[in-house]
């Protein structure tokens, strides 16, 4: 049903399609709730989907977000050189000598710019 409802929310922009998920107690008594989950649902008219925790329709409502990411690159410092009190950042790596350790080195020294300490002892 929600794969249709999300069809037809993208096919007929006239349509207003809300999904809200409530948990199967809220459904026990339909008829009773549907003047509640009504309410709710008109309280959050911009959202296509709500999650409600409780059967009583009173904790938070949860909605999905996708959060913008900038995938890590040469252009974006991941990690810092500096503490928050100014001080140096000093970072230990153990047991970076086989071949995933070596490429996570190199790629804090090279594409992070942070300086290189003394190599392992052999």
């Amino acid at each position: 049903v929600a794969g249709a409802s999300k069809a037809v929310a993208m096919e007929a922009a006239e349509l207003r399609i809300q999904r809200v998920y409530v948990p199967s107690d809220c459904l026990a008594d339909v008829a009773k709730n549907a003047r509640d989950i009504s309410a709710l649902v008109s309280r959050y008219p911009q959202e296509t989907d709500l999650w409600v925790q409780d059967a009583a329709l009173k904790s938070k409502v949860f909605s999905p977000r996708i959060e913008p990411f900038t995938p890590p690159s040469v252009k974006v410092q991941c990690l810092p050189k500096k503490t928050s009190t100014g001080e140096d950042a000093v970072y230990v790596l153990t047991g970076a000598t086989g071949g995933l350790g070596s490429a996570v080195v190199e790629w804090m020294v090279r594409e992070q710019g942070l300086p290189a300490g003394p190599p392992p002892p052999r």
